[in-house]
Formats: C-alpha cells, structure tokens, sequence
C-alpha cells in the first residue's frame, strides 16, 4: 500500500511538471527519469516490506516457540507438583495406619545357664494400627541352620524360641528368645558374654503394605545395654518381603 501512494504520488508530481512544460521537448526525458525512479522506489519499497514482515514473521515465530516451551515446562512443573501432592497424600495415608514396632528390655530378659546365655527379645507395637504376617528376616542359611541374627562379634545365635505371636494390635507384645553359647575361662569359669545385635522383622498393615523394621541392641555382664535402636519401618517394594 505504502509503495503505491509513494508511486502515485511521483507520477502526479510529473503530471504536474508536465503541464507547466507541456510544450518543450526537455519534458519526454524528465518524465521518463521519473517514471523509472517511481518504479525503483515502488521496487525497492516492496522488497524492504517484504523483507520487514518476514523478519516480524521470524520473531513471532521466535516468541511462539518460547512461549511454546514456557507452557510445557509449566506443564511439566503442574504435573510434578500433582505427583509430590499425591505422594504427600499416599504417606500421609500410609503413616495413620502403618504398625511401629520398639524394643523393650529388663534385666531379667537374660538368662544364664551354665555354657548358654538365652536373651529374651520383647517388641511392643507403639503405633497407631496393628501388624500381621510378623516374621523375623532370614539372612543365610549356615550349617544346615538358619541364620536370624547379625552379631558384631561374629558370634553364631539360634533360635530358641520363635516369635510369640504373628500378629499384633497396637500396644501388643511380640516376644522371642535368642541363644548363644559361652566360652569358658583360663579359670574354668564361663566368661560373660558382651555383644551387639542386630535382626529385622517384616511384616504388613492393615492395608496390606509390607514393612520391613531393623533392631539393634547391646549387652554385657549380664545386662542389656541403654544403647538401643528401634530403625523406621521400610515399606518394601511390591510387598515383597524377600525384597
């Protein structure tokens, strides 16, 4: 539009030029010189518009495709807030019912019998739902025995009595009882034993999540230790309890 008033308005300025110098011969080459000049300048106006609206088509182009980008990492970023809301949420649900089980000893829970010591191990289920399927965690199998419990000393335990029960409400007590044998003396006597134990249980809530829940305690001279750790319960994958 701008190149065709720009080249109406050259040819009226030689209309006009061309009636005042109608009669001389000077005029034929006046108006020719302007008649291509309005072509140039309608040329070179058409190619600096086009050349304009192509460099505006480029940076719109630009701007829609960082805007493009900018509505997928929202996107993206809407996305992964609803993911952590919905992990928030599915712990939140899972921590009201998931069982947690403490360690609790009294001094009377060891028993030494001449060449043995037996421990008697009490977990109490503390949290706000209760536990089924409760199961101590194998670890290996050695010498065609069943291995339960990780001694820091390397000293081989067995069991002597199994869990006292599978399943626990909250407040429940689940109790088992451990053995190891002790070494005698240069005097001959039996020496006492002073270790530290570690051991698992799993077990599943009431929504059918399976946990796992490690222990560790200590003991010596006939006397458990203060030092003792009841860990947070790890739900296992897939409820797989040989996870």
């Amino acid at each position: 539009m701008e190149n065709m008033r720009c080249s109406v308005y050259i040819l009226n300025v030689v209309n006009i030029i061309g009636d005042y110098f109608s009669d001389t011969e000077k005029f034929v080459t006046i108006k020719n010189f302007m008649s291509v000049l309005a072509i140039i300048i309608s040329v070179a106006n058409f190619i600096y518009t086009l050349h304009r609206n192509r460099k505006t088509d480029k940076e719109q182009k630009k701007i829609k495709e960082e805007n493009d980008k900018k509505y997928v990492q929202q996107e993206r970023l809407a996305e992964e807030r609803e993911r952590l809301r919905n992990e928030l949420y599915e712990e939140m649900t899972r921590a009201s019912v998931i069982p947690y089980f403490n360690l609790f000893f009294t001094n009377e829970n060891i028993e030494e019998r001449a060449d043995k010591v037996f421990l008697s191990v009490k977990l109490v289920n503390i949290g706000k739902e209760s536990a089924s399927n409760i199961q101590l965690n194998l670890l290996k199998s050695k010498d065609n025995s069943e291995v339960y419990i990780q001694s820091k000393t390397g000293r081989d335990y067995s069991i002597s009595e199994y869990l006292s029960k599978y399943y626990a409400l909250r407040g429940d007590e689940v109790t088992f009882i451990i053995v190891t044998n002790r070494d005698k003396g240069k005097d001959g006597m039996y020496e006492k034993v002073k270790d530290s134990i570690t051991f698992s249980i799993t077990y599943f809530d009431c929504i059918i999540n399976c946990y796992r829940q490690a222990f560790q305690f200590e003991y010596g001279m006939g006397v458990f230790s203060l030092k003792n750790t009841s860990y947070r319960p790890e739900r296992l994958k897939d409820n797989q309890q040989d996870a």
